[in-house]
């Protein structure tokens, strides 16, 4: 577990706002349609990319508990607080998807990029909170049932226990103080569980880390969570250039808790990509083309103080995100860069709130493949206010919503003459 607040670390990590510069921009994305102009608080994205190695240890023979692959990216999480002092907080850490290079020839090390989304609103008042990043280290053991890889009931943070509802149990002792939960990831880190058990078809236990948003003002708004776990049906092809296919009605779950008051926090999903590859290296190619299922958790917030109020609070938006993947010497490369996506999102009141790696294969090259990548954005719901009310007169927009504040730099610009 660590607590972490400004730190005088630099030249660790790349950072960048959302002018960071694009390239064929308008064939990853299509931004969803607005039917009228959001009045909500517009949002700045900043975002810091960190490049880790992970290490494999050879053995015949692993004990149970023996560390098989090591990962430094906990040396980074320090840096990862510097962008809090200008009122930006993280809202995600991804691990780049695909992204893989070798350290060197005959080297056991990799490279494998992950970036730090932070967002912050423009705001013209002065803040009233102030946050710091809190990270709670956790392992999670996976079981192959059924020909696929789902999670098991066993789940470790500092000793083994048996069951999966102490991620629950860790995630609400941190909102009971005052914390948002903000997204879990894997780091890299495997730990076996044993010869026996992975002959028996257990997989070893896989590093993740829960990232929190604690506070460091007083009589911090209190959240309560929310987790279920949802079934994804995949098909994988009997051959390798058949299309995966991945069918879940994503918004249809969303629409069930979002219109009950809740917030989607985020979804943990095994890595789908890995998934396919094992079934391959085990199975070959036969009887591959049936159906198999991979299982995700999905995490719900909602203030304590509202938990019985249905009340809808906010709405969602789905962007699917075309990165390019390229097998090259030592290793694969990616474009994936989201930082203009955001910030057109941002623009218009919407939150980055989960990014999902897919097996959809949506174009294919000379050594390389276009990938699909789920983005999942929120923002508050903008209720019409009556312009009749004399109380309202000179308060409101034209549109008959609040009107947006004015920008946070002029905001800081004007309070600092």
């Amino acid at each position: 577990m660590g607590i972490y607040q400004e730190s005088a670390l630099s030249g660790l990590a790349s950072m960048g706002g959302g002018a960071s510069k694009q390239t064929h921009v308008k064939e990853q994305f299509t931004l969803p349609p607005e039917q009228v102009p959001y009045q909500g608080t517009i949002l700045q994205y900043s975002f810091m990319n960190v490049n880790t190695h992970m290490t494999s240890h050879f053995s015949f023979n692993f004990s149970q508990g023996e560390t098989m692959v090591t990962s430094n990216v906990d040396e980074y999480y320090p840096i990862l607080a510097q962008n809090y002092k200008d009122g930006f907080k993280l809202e995600q850490f991804v691990k780049i998807p695909f992204a893989v290079s070798q350290t060197g020839f005959f080297s056991l090390t990799v490279a494998v990029p992950y970036q730090a989304v932070y967002c912050r609103k423009y705001i013209n008042q002065q803040q009233t909170t102030s946050w710091q990043l809190k990270i709670e280290k956790s392992i999670i053991y996976m079981s192959r049932l059924g020909g696929g890889k789902l999670f098991s009931l066993r789940h470790e943070f500092s000793s083994t226990t048996s069951d999966l509802s102490h991620m629950y149990e860790i995630i609400q002792r941190n909102a009971a103080a005052g914390g948002r939960f903000v997204c879990m990831e894997q780091t890299g880190m495997v730990q076996s569980q044993g010869m026996s058990m992975a002959m028996a078809g257990v997989c070893p236990g896989m590093g993740t880390d829960l990232f929190f948003n604690m506070p460091l003002h007083p009589n911090p708004v209190i959240y309560t969570y929310m987790a279920i776990s949802v079934q994804i049906p995949i098909s994988i092809p009997h051959t390798i250039g058949g299309s995966v296919d991945m069918t879940c009605d994503w918004m249809g779950i969303l629409s069930q808790y979002l219109n009950q008051g809740w917030r989607l926090a985020d979804i943990y999903m095994d890595d789908v990509n890995k998934l396919i590859g094992e079934h391959r290296t085990h199975s070959g190619y036969r009887n591959l083309s049936r159906q198999r299922f991979i299982n995700s958790v999905w995490f719900f917030e909602k203030e304590a103080s509202k938990l019985e109020d249905p009340s809808p609070l906010y709405e969602s938006t789905i962007v699917e995100y075309h990165v390019k993947v390229s097998a090259q010497f030592g290793g694969v490369s990616s474009d994936f860069d989201i930082s203009h996506l955001c910030q057109e999102m941002g623009n218009r009141g919407w939150k980055l709130t989960c990014v999902l790696q897919t097996p959809k294969v949506v174009g294919r090259g000379f050594m390389s493949a276009k990938c699909a990548i789920l983005l999942f954005f929120q923002r508050r719901i903008m209720r019409p206010i009556n312009l009749a009310d004399p109380a309202l007169q000179g308060h409101v927009g034209a549109s008959g919503f609040d009107p947006p504040p004015p920008s946070y730099d002029s905001a800081v610009g004007s309070a600092s003459h």
